[in-house]
């Protein structure tokens, strides 16, 4: 009995370290041929516990059912930030904000390596990059909105999301109402070619193209000590998006990866030399 729950506990564990580091949707058959070493009925009785435990579910997509990470229950993304759907019971220690979104947000909430990257470098930028809370903060194709909420609810006085999706608008609004927002963060369907004001932090979670599109704009929307949080690109796109930005005098102060993906962290110059010393 004891050595059934002991390889029912690895199982499990050998399942979640399987989901959580592939760069691609796994099928349940899949674990079956990955996890050769413990008997089928092991592996069909863990992935029931995993899903029953809300850990994972299953999804159906081109005619293929997929096993994937639940977010239907509170998850840890950083030291400091839970995504959590509505009406869910937990504490919260004395720093660290919960970030509502309506279950199953398609547009950013989570599931994907690139949003909990996006909300890693916001929670690092809040921590060790700024002094005083930004005044004016934008979200580039918003999504669900989770950044801006993220952002606002780690000190960012206010924020104007933007997306050309207008499902993405309402359920971002959606979403910024749940996590009673709505007078601090505005979203609007507009492109980033048509915005004139200036922003202490820029955030676009967008693939390469954009991201590369959006330095062309960086001394009408970027204030002298601001900063851009970048994500969305793949880990060998890291280095050209570095250099396309040093063309405009935007260098990088951090990065990261996560499976096959990227974020970034960039600043002008001058607040690049005052920050190297508290670099990781």
């Amino acid at each position: 009995m004891k050595k059934l729950y002991t390889n029912n506990v690895k199982c499990k564990e050998q399942i979640l370290n399987l989901i959580n580091h592939s760069s691609q949707k796994i099928t349940s058959q899949e674990i079956y041929n990955k996890l050769s070493s413990y008997k089928t009925r092991e592996i069909k009785l863990a992935l029931k516990n995993l899903i029953d435990e809300g850990e994972l579910l299953y999804t159906y997509e081109f005619g293929c059912t997929f096993v994937e990470r639940s977010f239907n229950k509170p998850v840890r993304i950083s030291s400091r930030i839970v995504l959590t759907p509505p009406h869910r019971n937990f504490s919260l220690k004395t720093n660290e904000i919960a970030i509502i979104l309506n279950p199953g947000s398609a547009f950013g909430g989570g599931q994907h390596p690139t949003t909990r990257m996006a909300l890693k470098c916001i929670d690092y930028a809040f921590s060790s990059l700024i002094s005083d809370s930004p005044k004016n903060i934008i979200d580039i194709g918003t999504g669900s909105g989770v950044l801006a909420i993220g952002a606002v609810k780690l000190g960012a006085r206010k924020a104007f999301a933007t997306d050309l999706d207008n499902c993405a608008i309402f359920e971002a609004k959606n979403n910024i109402s749940l996590n009673d927002l709505d007078n601090k963060i505005t979203v609007e369907n507009i492109d980033f070619q048509d915005i004139k004001d200036e922003y202490d932090i820029i955030i676009a979670n967008l693939r390469l193209p954009g991201l590369v599109e959006l330095g062309n704009y960086f001394k009408n929307l970027l204030s002298r000590n601001g900063i851009v949080i970048v994500s969305g690109i793949k880990t060998d796109e890291l280095a050209r998006l570095i250099k396309e930005y040093s063309n405009y005098g935007i260098v990088n102060i951090y990065s990261d990866d996560e499976l096959d993906w990227s974020c970034g962290i960039f600043g002008y110059s001058n607040l690049a030399k005052n920050q190297a010393k508290i670099m990781p």
